[in-house]
């Protein structure tokens, strides 16, 4: 059986209908039309239309309708109102009386088209918690109101083309929309940096319409948008004059307590708030820790990208606090945990065995790279030490022990006899940045000048702290227990003991004239023994092991080749650079006029104080010295 329903082109005959049928009538007419009609008919009519009217979710209007004052309150009383388009009507009452019925619009509303109306203010946006869409363009809304804009936290979609706002503060409004599809900005002018401030704050930016702007612009905005991202940039603080809003944000994002973000307002801000009330502000601005967290690729996805910023040997607790706090990604620690887990395992049980990785000494060959360096534990007795070390086979090439080690002229000659000695001259000098290495550094740059690898002339010798100069530092940690602290203690005991004044220049003169032998023959025992014992091998440690000597004389046992050029001069040219840059050690570390001196109050020849060897023998001389000095 076919029923056909005819809709009668007078409604005020539906008064002679049952309700349920006018309601059925009623869902077949256009909802413009059915207000309009509704304010002509009689009171029974309207009852029934509003209990219909509770059901609509959509108001829309055809285009240049007339809207009154009766249709509108009728609208805003509809609970259940989620779409709500009056763009482009011909509303019949002013603006005062417009706004401050928008004000009564129900919280449900989701979509909201206001765009050419009386609209001058934005207070209803308040109210509003659930807006994702608003369409404000051709009013008069200026940078004042549009302020409001940054409560509707859950805003998607933006329409703001022919207004009064500027592009700063559409660039400023921007940072509150981090989810932001649609941003419609016609007719304003835009500066570059107001287009990147846009591009970056917006992460899941969808559409930018944007007049007077090129292309080329935007798009250069936009790939500055990716640089960006790929940096980790901590949350901007919003400054002293933020609101209490933006400062609970601020805090809550940087991982803080309600207790403690109640403290900072207090005594940071001067603002009193209680406990209770930082609760139900993070509660309103919709600021949870439990519940939220975001898509697990996104977690993965910011842990390798941060991995390969740097961030590659840090726990899951530090990795976990930075996503939070400066990545703007919501994930729990136990997340994190297991996904450092399966991106980087050998660091997490790196991590798990709490040992200290080092980075690994790379070194080819012998005179691939020759150490030098000065110590000066023994320099408050007058005693300086100068030293050079292979840092392939760590062989120990030259260990003295003079009067200075400042001097680069006295230096430089432990270098020139080196040089003289192997005939060769290394591939690369390492050195700090003092000055007594300046004649080194011009005799190395000139001797390698004629050679044509990658690391010839300016590049064969290198400066850096001297906390850096790995091989020679820790040449010096094993010359403490040998050497350093036994001549210190016996100098230290010496002074406690009124024997050495160690702020007198001629008990220093004399420290060197009679240790200076002994301390240098124990230099050399080291060293023999240095070069000639086994250096073992190491767990978890990557690097050559075996004899000094072996490894530096006979690198093919050990895959190596030596890095050694030959040196582009005579003998000749030896001795001149010997004569010109270098300056010979004084005997006994002392001057020749204090050597002289000696050698009148002892009439001891100075060849004869040679029989001196041991460090007993060499404070009994010291004594003696000093008790006939004046």
């Amino acid at each position: 059986m076919e029923v056909s329903l005819e809709i009668p082109c007078n409604y005020s005959s539906l008064l002679d209908l049952p309700e349920e049928l006018v309601i059925m009538v009623l869902s077949y007419i256009p909802v413009s039309e059915l207000l309009y009609t509704v304010c002509k008919i009689c009171r029974g009519l309207k009852d029934v239309v509003r209990k219909m009217q509770s059901l609509w979710t959509i108001v829309e209007f055809d285009d240049s309708y007339t809207i009154d004052i009766a249709m509108m309150e009728m609208i805003v009383k509809n609970n259940q109102l989620v779409c709500l388009n009056l763009s482009n009507q011909n509303i019949t009452f002013g603006s005062h009386r417009f706004t401050k019925l928008m004000l009564k619009l129900t919280p449900t509303i989701q979509e909201l088209y206001v765009a050419e109306t009386p609209l001058n203010n934005l207070a209803f946006v308040m109210s509003l918690r659930n807006l994702t869409t608003l369409d404000i363009s051709g009013t008069s809304i200026n940078d004042n109101q549009v302020v409001i804009l940054s409560h509707a936290s859950q805003l998607r979609h933006l329409y703001i083309s022919f207004t009064k706002v500027t592009a700063a503060t559409i660039a400023d409004l921007s940072r509150n929309f981090k989810f932001l599809v649609i941003f419609d900005a016609c007719q304003i002018y835009f500066m570059f940096t107001d287009i990147c401030l846009i591009v970056s704050s917006c992460e899941q930016l969808r559409f930018l319409h944007v007049s007077f702007f090129s292309q080329f612009d935007i798009d250069q905005a936009v790939q500055t948008y990716y640089k960006m991202a790929d940096t980790v940039n901590p949350l901007r603080y919003p400054g002293d004059t933020a609101s209490t809003d933006e400062l609970v944000a601020y805090y809550f994002t940087s991982s803080y307590t309600a207790k403690e973000i109640a403290g900072f307002l207090l005594f940071v801000h001067n603002k009193f708030v209680s406990v209770k009330t930082v609760y139900r502000m993070m509660k309103r601005l919709r600021l949870r820790r439990y519940g939220a967290e975001s898509p697990l690729i996104n977690i993965v996805q910011k842990i390798i990208q941060l991995h390969k910023q740097g961030y590659s040997n840090i726990g899951y607790r530090a990795m976990w606090k930075i996503l939070n706090s400066c990545c703007g990604i919501n994930a729990t620690q136990e997340t994190v945990r297991i996904a450092l887990k399966a991106i980087h395992y050998d660091g997490v049980v790196a991590r798990s065995r709490r040992r200290l990785v080092r980075r690994r000494y790379c070194n080819l060959g012998p005179n691939f790279c020759i150490h030098i360096d000065g110590y000066d534990k023994l320099k408050p007795f007058g005693i300086s030490v100068h030293g050079a070390i292979d840092g392939f086979s760590r062989k120990i090439i030259w260990l003295t022990a003079s009067h200075t080690n400042k001097n680069p002229r006295n230096v430089a000659l432990n270098f020139v006899e080196f040089l003289r000695q192997s005939k060769r001259v290394p591939r690369l000098v390492r050195s700090d940045a003092g000055t007594e290495n300046v004649i080194i550094r011009s005799i190395q740059i000139a001797l390698r000048a004629v050679h044509n690898d990658n690391m010839s002339g300016y590049r064969s010798f290198s400066e850096g702290r001297s906390t850096g100069n790995q091989r020679i530092e820790m040449l010096w940690s094993f010359l403490c227990p040998y050497f350093t602290t036994f001549w210190r203690n016996m100098f230290k005991d010496m002074i406690d003991n009124g024997e050495l004044n160690n702020t007198n220049p001629v008990h220093l003169e004399c420290v060197r004239f009679c240790f200076l032998p002994v301390i240098q023959q124990h230099l050399d025992i080291f060293k023999n023994m240095w070069n000639s014992h086994r250096i073992r091998s190491q767990r978890q440690v990557d690097q050559n092991y075996g004899v000094p000597d072996v490894m530096y004389n006979q690198p093919l046992l050990y895959d190596a080749v030596d890095y050694s050029y030959d040196i582009p001069c005579d003998e000749s040219i030896f001795d001149d650079i010997t004569r010109l840059y270098t300056k010979p050690m004084l005997p006994r570390g002392c001057s020749e006029e204090f050597c002289q001196f000696i050698q009148q109050i002892t009439n001891v020849n100075l060849d004869d104080f040679n029989v001196v060897d041991t460090p007993q023998e060499a404070k009994t001389l010291f004594c003696m010295l000093t008790s006939v000095l004046p």
